[in-house]
């Protein structure tokens, strides 16, 4: 009887093991978050807010007012988008552009007042950001808004879309003036 105890044991800690084998999250997947997932053009939704990028160029220079230039070898990725705060004020300071190898790319500060700000709740942001990446980083690249950046880091919900760039990306040899962030009421 005692034996049969162990073995019984045994069995329940092996078929544990294999419960939490199949179960448990890949090692690289991030816990931390609860998705929203979209592609350019549509509004996508999250508890606390909804976004959506409404265009996407990619460019070598980008006009930053009044004529100056900022020209870069990389990749400029200019995202028009689109934030609506549905409970609470929010500082939308969250934002970045990730790539698939894993990398984030913030907003240029040079572009800040076309940028995302903090928005009260029945309200919309329109913004366009600016990003800066290396060409060979574009493909699958996804914009990103996050919880935000002053929060406590714990589990929160983020919307990911998918900014539709695949290799080869075309850079246009086109300047872009980003207009400056505004609101409108929701």
């Amino acid at each position: 009887m005692t034996r049969l105890r162990g073995v019984l044991g045994l069995l329940g800690c092996l078929v544990l093991a294999l419960v939490v084998a199949v179960v448990a999250p890949e090692a690289g997947q991030d816990v931390r978050r609860r998705w929203a997932e979209g592609e350019v053009g549509a509004w996508v939704a999250s508890p606390d807010r909804v976004a959506r990028v409404r265009a996407v160029s990619v460019v070598r220079s980008a006009d930053r007012g009044y004529g100056e230039l900022f020209t870069t070898s990389r990749a400029l990725v200019v995202a028009e988008v689109d934030v609506q705060v549905r409970h609470r004020r929010t500082q939308l300071s969250g934002v970045y552009l990730g790539t698939r190898d894993g990398r984030e790319y913030d907003p240029r500060a040079e572009f800040i007042a076309a940028g995302l700000t903090e928005t009260q709740p029945g309200f919309t942001r329109h913004a366009t950001l600016v990003f800066e990446v290396p060409p060979r980083r574009l493909d699958g690249a996804e914009l990103v808004v996050d919880a935000d950046g002053a929060s406590v880091d714990g589990y929160a919900d983020a919307i990911r879309v998918d900014l539709g760039l695949h290799d080869p990306v075309r850079v246009g040899p086109e300047t872009v003036t980003p207009a400056e962030s505004t609101v409108t009421t929701t």
